[in-house]
């Protein structure tokens, strides 16, 4: 499982977590509104290349048993990563805009941070 490709120009570059993160274009997704693109630095292009991966083995074993033939599986981690960004990538193609970074939150899921809560016993 290449990181950009089994063939072509890239075929032969070597990768890492952060430079799979930077290549999918994550980080400009990643960060405060006012502030820089951030590094997540997780290794995401590991756990969800093998999750992709794993899902198109079953589909080609499937396959398989129906047609009595085998798949050719080509995909490459940066490929994987790319539904990350994918809800930002139409909106620009589409509008010709750029969305602000959001921080620690998301357009459709509760933000993830630490939140203030009210003390209800007392010495706490």
């Amino acid at each position: 499982m290449p990181a950009f490709a089994a063939d072509g120009e890239w075929s032969e570059c070597r990768a890492y977590g952060s430079t799979l993160e930077q290549a999918s274009g994550l980080p400009s997704r990643s960060g405060n509104p006012d502030g820089p693109p951030a590094m997540n630095h997780i290794a995401y292009g590991d756990p969800i290349g093998g999750l992709n991966a794993a899902a198109a083995l079953l589909v080609a074993i499937f396959h398989k048993r129906r047609a009595s033939r085998g798949q050719h599986i080509d995909i490459s981690q940066v490929e994987c990563m790319l539904p990350m960004v994918a809800p930002w990538l139409i909106e620009q193609s589409a509008n010709a805009t750029v969305a602000p970074r959001l921080g620690g939150r998301h357009p459709s899921c509760v933000r993830t941070a630490a939140f203030p809560v009210a003390a209800t016993t007392p010495g706490y």
